[in-house]
């Protein structure tokens, strides 16, 4: 954990994941393999196991789009959220709908059934604010196509 991968358009950190206990995992792991379960663009998307993938944006978005799908249906499942350094620790990505986190507005459209949650988060700033970073990580956790907008 700790490694930086530059992209086009962000920094992104593997950083440690916090569980619903509020301890941290000393083992996490992340690595792109050929499923889709988030249902964004067929083929690849980033698998991750108690870790949180953190992106530092090289220039400031107004918008900040991604799929995901978490697996992790347990009742002591949790998922790790930010923007702008506002630290979210909640027990699924949907229960953040409609909340204002790190000056940014927070939009979850989810599909929801036994053990599982997928769909596409939303992060969009009012009137001065911009996203600088956000990270977003869980127990069994994909991600896929991410976007920001200026």
């Amino acid at each position: 954990m700790g490694s930086v991968l530059t992209l086009s358009a962000a920094d992104l950190t593997f950083e440690q994941f916090q569980w619903a206990d509020l301890t941290w995992a000393l083992m996490g792991h992340a690595e792109v393999v050929a499923s889709n379960y988030a249902v964004g663009t067929p083929a690849k998307e980033l698998d991750m196991r108690a870790i949180n993938a953190h992106f530092t944006l090289h220039q400031g978005a107004n918008r900040v789009r991604f799929r995901y799908a978490d697996l992790d249906g347990s009742a002591d499942g949790n998922v790790n959220f930010a923007v702008n350094g506002d630290f979210r620790n909640v027990s699924a990505i949907s229960s953040l709908n409609g909340v204002v986190v790190g000056g940014a507005n927070v939009t979850v459209n989810a599909v929801n059934s036994v053990g599982w949650e997928r769909g596409e988060v939303e992060i969009t700033t009012s009137t001065g604010t911009v996203i600088t970073d956000f990270l977003v990580g869980g127990q069994e956790f994909f991600l896929d196509d991410v976007c920001q907008y200026w």
